[in-house]
């Protein structure tokens, strides 16, 4: 005989569903736009407001020379060090400002989400749901 299960139990299995979902799609970002340096790192053209890179002191004009100690000598290179880090993780950005080499501890985040939202999101996705939740 097949167990019945309560609607509340439905909704937390469909909830926890829609966050792993949402969790699969979900790229590191850390709130800025960027341009090719010509070879001295990445050149950031905005920074987002509340973004992790705003709150850390990341500025427009700064250059990404590195992540994590790896050397971002253009887009993709920015793009494929950054992904190596886990959303919610942390990571050290190595910007020049003018003629000052300076070092970030960045958060990581997604595009489209506060990192209350993914912590709420990762929370769900592994099964910690709240009545809250449910509302």
């Amino acid at each position: 005989m097949m167990k019945r299960h309560s609607a509340e139990e439905e909704k937390r299995r469909k909830l926890q569903d829609e966050a792993i979902t949402l969790k699969k799609k979900m790229n590191p970002r850390v709130g800025i736009e960027f341009f090719d340096g010509q070879g001295k790192g990445a050149l950031i053209s905005k920074v987002f407001p509340g973004s992790s890179a705003e709150k850390c002191g990341i500025k427009v004009g700064d250059y990404v020379m590195k992540i994590g100690g790896q050397p971002t000598t253009d887009k993709v290179t920015f793009k494929n060090e950054l992904m190596k880090y886990p959303i919610l993780g942390t990571c050290i950005f190595e910007v020049q400002r003018e003629t000052k080499t300076t070092s970030f501890n960045v958060e990581i985040g997604a595009s489209g989400y506060t990192v209350e939202q993914i912590r709420t999101i990762f929370r769900v996705a592994e099964g910690n749901i709240t009545s809250g939740d449910l509302k």
